[in-house]
């Protein structure tokens, strides 16, 4: 765990904006891209973690 951030599932970041997981990732892969936002790779099956910088 990042220290001082808190950590998202994208399934819960989908579920409280209403929309598709599918569309949460797409919208969280470009955030990530500008450097908005960080994730930890899920390993064997365990989902991605999303956290702000």
């Amino acid at each position: 765990k990042k220290t001082g951030e808190k950590l998202f599932f994208t399934r819960d970041i989908a579920r409280e904006m209403n929309i598709s997981v599918g569309e949460t990732r797409k919208y969280l892969d470009e955030l990530h891209l500008y450097g908005v936002i960080g994730c930890e790779p899920g390993k064997n099956g365990v989902p991605v973690l999303w956290f702000l910088y």
